[in-house]
């Protein structure tokens, strides 16, 4: 089973949202470079397998645009598993 870290793309959003807190699609866009399709299905994916959380603001005059929160823990886990299933070797998934 390949480790869904294991995505250039993903890898840097997961590093955005590390450095920058939680953001928007368009903040994630503008840090990582990447263009809004690929920032849009890697967070489906990100978010499927709970790496990643949905914040929904609302406000009542106005709902603001949804915000993309890293789990830490989860993140933190998954790159340990890499880093077992390597047995030794050192793996950069940043």
């Amino acid at each position: 089973m390949t480790n869904i870290l294991m995505n250039r793309n993903r890898s840097r959003i997961i590093r955005c949202l590390f450095l920058h807190g939680a953001a928007d699609t368009e903040q994630i866009r503008l840090r990582t470079g990447l263009s809004i399709s690929p920032v849009r299905s890697n967070l489906r994916l990100l978010v499927n397998d709970a790496l990643v959380h949905v914040s929904i603001p609302h406000t009542i005059l106005s709902s603001g645009p949804r915000q993309f929160i890293v789990n830490q823990a989860a993140v933190r886990r998954r790159l340990s598993e890499l880093t077992d299933r390597t047995s030794g070797e050192e793996v950069r998934a940043w």
